[in-house]
């Protein structure tokens, strides 16, 4: 199996919902085709939120 390494990191543990999934869709542009940007939370609903804003 092969280990996957973001390119970029943003830790949101701590803060509320939605800033995590506030902050992933303003990084997300920035982001150049095949970059991977891992988000780090502790706020349950971005397990769900987070990919269903991203493929929006």
């Amino acid at each position: 199996m092969k280990n996957i390494v973001p390119d970029y990191r943003l830790d949101m543990v701590g803060e509320p919902c939605p800033y995590p999934a506030v902050a992933t869709l303003e990084a997300m542009p920035q982001l150049k085709k095949g970059e991977i940007l891992e988000v780090v939370s502790d706020c349950p609903q971005s397990i769900n939120n987070i990919p269903l804003d991203a493929r929006n």
